[in-house]
């Protein structure tokens, strides 16, 4: 097959490098795809399940304006095919190594391509899944607030705050210093979780650990991005 795919690049002049990218293409017979874009040529998108005629697209949808390669805008162009740029194209791994809390952020916000009745069951399968304890659960309301968790370093409890709006999940937490830790004498109650920063870090050691410990229980929880506000 690669044989057959290097042949073509030489006798047809499809254009391969940096393309294996998803997009997602409207067909004028009203057919939606999304699939890998891996090449093209002048008339044709070569995507990983078969080739589609450019003639028949009425629109395709790319993650960014720098996705598309400059070539292919200029015969998208010629044959009049709509060109759009869409989040949902956007890797969930390649955002998340990229966003981070800023100053003063309180609040994580995921957001996905379910209803908020699919996400709100979803999430609520995934906290339990990852040893969340639910103190309270409203499918009406789509909220959730769990029983404390103890941090995975140091000695704090936390426990998190979810409300399903729409296609997102919006989470916060709050924290309390354990009986066993030496500094409970100087803090006690609960504290709300708030990004701050002090020299380029988290203003207090307990809100580094609570968002690695966080981020990492909802890695795997698939996602369009990520968001703090």
């Amino acid at each position: 097959m690669r044989i057959l795919i290097l042949t073509a690049v030489f006798t047809f002049g499809i254009t391969l490098s940096g393309l294996a990218q998803d997009v997602r293409v409207v067909l004028k017979s009203g057919e939606t795809k999304t699939e890998e874009l891996q090449a093209f040529s002048g008339t044709k998108l070569f995507l990983k399940n078969g080739p589609l005629e450019i003639s028949s697209l009425q629109s395709i949808a790319f993650a960014s304006e720098d996705a598309i390669n400059k070539n292919l805008k200029n015969h998208l162009i010629q044959a009049g095919v709509k060109i759009v740029f869409s989040d949902d194209l956007i890797k969930p791994e390649a955002l998340a190594k990229s966003d981070y809390p800023k100053q003063d952020d309180h609040i994580i916000v995921l957001t996905c391509q379910d209803s908020a009745s699919a996400l709100f069951k979803r999430i609520s399968q995934h906290l339990v899944l990852k040893g969340y304890a639910i103190d309270y659960s409203s499918n009406e309301l789509r909220v959730i607030k769990t029983g404390f968790r103890a941090t995975s370093r140091l000695r704090y409890n936390y426990y998190l705050n979810i409300v399903v709006v729409s296609n997102q999940v919006i989470i916060t937490s709050q924290w309390k210093i354990t009986r066993g830790n030496l500094a409970c004498w100087r803090r006690s109650g609960i504290f709300d979780w708030h990004f701050c920063y002090k020299k380029m870090n988290f203003k207090h050691r307990v809100g580094q650990v609570l968002h690695a410990d966080v981020m990492k229980k909802l890695e795997d929880f698939d996602r369009i991005r990520i968001d703090y506000r």
